[in-house]
């Protein structure tokens, strides 16, 4: 599901592994506009961090990194200013989109390059911007410098983004845009020379993963082989903490730079072999999107597979469940090989034996050795030639009786079941958005069907079709009327499938609206077609068994309970905590939040509505303050009961008595906390000041005065007030603020 405004708001209130440095750069009279408020566009978010191998305030940072290749920015305003360059001069999918008339260009060839050249040769900042980080082309020194604005070439040469070369400007890397993010990828000259540790881009696997990973809240997430990073960046809007991990050097470094060019302040980066850097560690969500290939040897950084069905994918599924929380998903593309006089669907059922979890594998393509080989030995870039190679692997599909190869998704989640299920289907069709939320309602479908076993359960229960189904007929007149000669279900969205249909199966459809019982359906079926129940219902079990696994059928929840699946998964309640400095941004991000039909509880409208006569006045006092928030109590507690999502308090939200009584109430209605912070530069400068408060003390201050003097016609605090807010600020979260009394009892809406 393409991700909106909110989904890609970063977590910037995590805690970072190594301690901000003291940076002048960073001061209100360098961020600030000129009017001392300024707005940047949705789409525009800004990345601070230490780009180099030994210090890095996004990721883990590890000391056989530091004879590494370096890239990256000096300092965290330049990551700012990078990204607002960019963005600011159109660099975003649509733009290009327009700029190519509607042509995709994802990797241009030596063919396409003439007509994408004339097509960006008009020097505008965005056609020069697109020659540099697209197709890679360099271009003149006086044009680089005019598309990049104020921010100097030299910035970018010392980051080793671009090179100069003889009054040319030739760009090092590439950068996609990908999802309202900004990828960067190996250039295509480094692509073509073939370096034996290129790191894995934004490949057709990832492409694939980002559609199909389980986008729900989670507190921890692993992107394993992480290459260029681009998952766990898409993670890092839903999920409060991502680790990613490759065992390539370049490829941390890819990864790292890109968390902080996308201002992922909440994704840690990892040097190691599989599960390694994180080992004491959990997570909700585990993926990996690196390539598998099954070949006789492994070639420019993919990882190949010499035994017949995976050894790779066989080793992430055995270790995985060691590293998953209870509940928790695992997902990964892999590729096996189906062996002569071999059931590929038992070496693959093998692979879940005594692993402790549920298992489905959507198997989506599969090819023969031959278009294998031809497909892929001709875009693996060595010094090798395609047709010695290709020969090579056609030798090794030979010696192991490799007859076929297949690709899927494979997805685990572990449970504490004794009994698991291992589910294995065809789906050849197209992804769409939302295909991750489609994989988590599969589970609770099979779930189901591994509950009703007994077809007596299943024939008691009402099923009504999906939202999601498209009936296609075509009819013919006959006798004066239009008679269905033929017909084609299909299921949209993001797992889509289509069907061909009998005239069973359409009459089935009609029937199932949710309130027949399945063995009426049946009886109505054979007493409305032209033949009798037995021959109906000796496949008719199977055939409802598989259009229920699809999602097709649904089953409602009759009166015993039993049957808790529906046609889209239960929405999670969320109550958003707002946190900042006055005058920051915190109002104005809070009302973006609730544009989906949220609603802000703002403290500060006590002062407004509640004390003088003016509405527009602010009148603040202290002595006010513990009528102001009984006032706010009884708002928010009425909004919760009701269910209303998301619930964003604008206020400090300190962890004490006070924030912990609202947040055990939602708690204890099944809401999940988030926390959430202002977007504005400025507001970014000072959280990288906040990592170290006394080595910043002076800047602080500066932002103490600069802040005061923002809010004299609203909040008007004083220096020493917001000095005072500078001094207590810590990070905080749902834990902390639960811990602040001692009788270890949620709170009630009247306690202390």
């Amino acid at each position: 599901m393409s991700r909106t405004t909110k989904s890609r708001k970063r977590r910037a209130t995590r805690s970072h592994s190594t301690p901000a440095r003291k940076n002048t750069t960073l001061s209100p009279s360098s961020l600030l506009p000129a009017d001392g408020l300024g707005t940047y566009g949705d789409d525009i978010f800004f990345g601070w961090g230490n780009a180099s191998a030994t210090q890095t305030s996004v990721g883990h940072c590890d000391p056989q990194d530091a004879s590494a290749e370096k890239l990256g920015f000096s300092n965290e305003a330049e990551f700012l200013r990078a990204r607002d360059v960019l963005i600011g001069a159109g660099y975003k999918s649509a733009e290009i989109s327009k700029l190519f008339k509607g042509k995709a260009v994802s990797s241009p060839s030596a063919a396409d390059l003439p007509e994408l050249l004339a097509l960006t040769g008009g020097g505008s900042p965005l056609e020069t911007l697109v020659r540099l980080f697209l197709l890679n082309v360099e271009v003149p020194v006086e044009d680089a410098q005019r598309a990049l604005g104020s921010m100097k070439i030299d910035s970018w040469t010392r980051a080793q983004v671009l090179k100069q070369n003889d009054g040319v400007v030739v760009p090092t890397i590439r950068l996609l845009p990908y999802d309202g993010l900004l990828v960067a990828v190996e250039s295509l000259e480094t692509v073509r020379n073939g370096r034996s540790d290129l790191v894995s881009g934004v490949t057709p696997s990832r492409i694939a993963l980002t559609k199909l990973m389980i986008h729900r809240p989670a507190k921890r997430m692993l992107d394993l082989h992480t290459g260029c990073g681009v998952l766990a960046l898409i993670a890092s809007g839903f999920c409060e903490r991502v680790h990613a991990i490759d065992a390539n050097p370049r490829a941390v470094m890819f990864a790292r730079f890109n968390a902080q060019l996308n201002d992922c302040s909440n994704v840690s980066v990892h040097r190691g072999n599989f599960f390694e850097p994180v080992r004491r560690m959990s997570f909700d969500l585990i993926v990996s999107g690196a390539s598998s290939i099954i070949s006789p040897d492994m070639e420019n950084g993919h990882r190949g597979v010499r035994e017949c069905g995976g050894a790779t994918v066989e080793r992430i599924i055995r270790e995985a469940p060691r590293f998953l929380e209870q509940g928790g998903f695992c997902q990964t593309i892999r590729g096996w090989g189906h062996c002569r006089d071999r059931n590929w669907h038992e070496d693959v059922s093998r692979w879940f034996d005594g692993i402790g979890c549920d298992a489905w594998v959507m198997r989506r393509l599969t090819q023969t050795p031959t278009a294998y080989a031809k497909a892929l030995c001709s875009t693996l870039h060595n010094a090798e030639n395609a047709n010695d190679r290709f020969a090579r692997w056609m030798d090794f599909y030979r010696r192991e009786a490799i007859e076929a190869i297949s690709t899927g998704l494979i997805t685990l989640r572990r449970q504490s079941e004794a009994k698991h299920w291992v589910r294995i289907d065809e789906w050849a069709s197209r992804l769409g958005d939302g295909a991750g939320t489609d994989v988590l309602e599969g589970f609770a479908l099979q779930d189901y069907l591994e509950d009703a076993c007994d077809d007596a359960k299943l024939f008691q229960t009402r099923f009504r079709v999906s939202s999601r189904v498209r009936l296609d007929q075509k009819c013919e007149p006959s006798e004066g009327e239009w008679q269905c000669v033929g017909a084609r279900v299909e299921l949209v969205g993001g797992l889509s499938r289509s069907w061909t249909a009998d005239v069973r199966l359409v009459k089935l459809l009609r029937l199932c609206d949710g309130t027949c019982r399945l063995g009426d359906v049946l009886k109505e079926l054979s007493e409305s077609l032209p033949t009798d129940v037995g021959s109906i219902s000796a496949d008719f079990v199977c055939g409802v068994r598989k259009l229920i696994a699809a999602g097709v059928l649904l089953p409602e929840i009759d009166e015993s309970g039993d049957c808790k699946c529906g046609p889209e998964p239960k929405k999670s309640k969320v109550m958003v905590l707002m946190r900042g400095f006055p005058s920051c941004g915190k109002s104005k991000a809070a009302r973006k939040l609730a544009k989906s039909g949220g609603v802000v509880f703002e403290f500060d409208e006590y002062f407004y509505t509640q004390v003088g006569e003016d509405s527009s006045k602010y009148d603040w006092s202290s002595d006010l303050l513990p009528k102001a928030r009984e006032w706010n109590l009884d708002r928010i507690f009425p909004a919760i009961d009701s269910g209303v999502s998301p619930i964003i308090i604008d206020s400090d939200n300190e962890p004490g008595r006070f924030t912990k009584k609202y947040v055990a109430h939602a708690i204890d209605r099944g809401y999940q906390i988030q926390f959430k912070e202002p977007d504005s530069t400025w507001w970014r400068a000072i959280r990288v000041l906040l990592r170290d408060k006394h080595a910043n003390a002076e800047g602080l201050r500066a932002w103490a005065h600069a802040l005061t003097q923002m809010s004299k016609t609203t909040h008007r605090v004083s220096v020493q007030e917001m000095l005072r807010r500078i001094e207590k600020w810590e990070e905080t979260s749902t834990e902390r603020i639960m811990a602040t009394t001692s009788t270890g009892k949620p709170a009630s809406r009247n306690g202390d």
